[in-house]
């Protein structure tokens, strides 16, 4: 197997490029030239276009973990990661490596230009890192306990025996632990300055005991209007769940909260998706942008069914529209509409904001808005929506 080149990284904010493409300026008058287009295109940090052409579109492909060890060296506490990828490709290799908690999560990956074609070769990798942060207490005073490696998941056997003389402590155990999933039966976020705090709501699906692995992931496979994000969450338990007998959950679980501040710029669409539900946070522009981060905001009022107009498109599986109308009694000149839409299965939901600089100047005047979306394929009905919490049903 062959070896490839890799790069680590410990800001998982820090853009990827792809390595070893020709750079077409090789020259003073080409230098100039890119200068000028780069001024160009200078705008504020919220009026920046984040979306991704075809031509810079990346397929990210995370590496298969063969093994992983902690060795104690001169240079200190090392963890070395052996791994294999499915292509020949010639793109280094990229690690990220973040803390949350007591959790380090490490991801290994290659991000490869949706265009190219790579030849069916298999390549081994080796990726060694400082491993020192085991030993660091967090602000809670705690050390890390699980190693999350591409979603393989080990747990930290710490010595309990203290060094004899000049011997050094030996290194702690990885024993790995398995994935058990949870049932997410809720997700929501707002706009909060210039993050999104993404709400997730969850329960176990049995009575097993397991810690909590979730976290919230940027993917660059995107080519359209909304920036992708991975939600990802489990239970990680030391034996296989499909071998273990767990008890049944009690008649009344309330279901357990996570919040994620996600560094995302608000005025920009997103999509969050976990395995079995979706979230589009969908803001919609009226009469400019506002360029401040004092914002009121008020939830539209929909109270009647025929506020809600649906319409089956006449396609394979069915598309579902809607039409969404509503009265406001102040018209401002600067206002922006955020639109949250849930898709759980067959149930989905939107929750529609006016959202207005504080201090914006507005008439005491009636007037109507209306507001179109296009939901999606559904593959059956019936299919439920609820409106601000005005709930109908599609049936088809």
């Amino acid at each position: 197997m062959e070896q490839v080149s890799r790069q680590i990284r410990h800001d998982p904010d820090i853009p990827n490029h792809p390595k070893g493409r020709a750079n077409p300026m090789k020259n003073h008058f080409g230098g100039l030239f890119l200068i000028m287009c780069l001024l160009l295109r200078v705008t504020s940090a919220f009026g920046q276009d984040d979306s991704v052409s075809s031509e810079d579109a990346l397929v990210r492909s995370y590496n298969t973990v063969d093994s992983v060890t902690l060795d104690q060296t001169d240079e200190g506490l090392q963890l070395i990661i052996r791994s294999t990828l499915a292509d020949g490709c010639d793109f280094p290799v990229e690690v990220d490596a973040s803390r949350q908690g007591t959790i380090w999560f490490i991801d290994i990956y290659r991000d490869v230009p949706l265009d190219v074609m790579c030849p069916m070769m298999v390549q081994s990798d080796e990726s060694t890192l400082d491993a020192s942060i085991l030993n660091e207490l967090d602000d809670d005073d705690t050390l890390i306990d699980l190693i999350v490696i591409n979603e393989r998941v080990y747990h930290i056997e710490r010595a309990q025996i203290e060094p004899v003389g000049n011997a050094d402590t030996p290194p702690p155990l990885l024993t790995p632990w398995y994935q058990m999933p949870i049932s997410i039966t809720r997700m929501q976020t707002e706009v909060d300055d210039s993050a999104l705090p993404l709400h997730l709501f969850w329960v176990p699906i049995n009575g097993c005991e397991g810690q909590l692995v979730a976290r919230v992931r940027h993917i660059p496979q995107s080519t359209g209007d909304l920036k992708p994000y991975d939600v990802i969450a489990y239970l990680a338990v030391p034996t296989d769940p499909t071998l273990t007998d767990c008890p049944a959950l009690p008649m009344l679980v309330s279901p357990n909260e996570e919040i994620f501040q996600v560094k995302h710029n608000p005025l920009q669409a997103a999509i969050f998706q976990s395995e079995a539900m979706t979230l589009r946070y969908l803001p919609q522009f009226e009469d400019g942008v506002p360029q401040t981060d004092e914002w009121a905001r008020s939830t539209v009022t929909v109270d009647e069914p025929e506020q809600i107009q649906s319409q089956i498109l006449e396609s394979f599986p069915p598309q579902i529209s809607l039409n969404v109308t509503w009265e406001e009694n102040a018209t401002c000149a600067d206002s922006y509409y955020e639109v949250l839409q849930g898709d759980n299965g067959s149930y989905i939901t939107l929750k529609i904001t006016q959202v207005v600089p504080a201090d914006a100047e507005c008439s005491q005047s009636i007037s109507t808005q209306t507001m179109d979306f296009s939901l999606g394929t559904y593959p059956e009905g019936p299919v439920r929506i609820d409106v601000n919490g005005e709930k109908i049903e599609v049936d088809f």
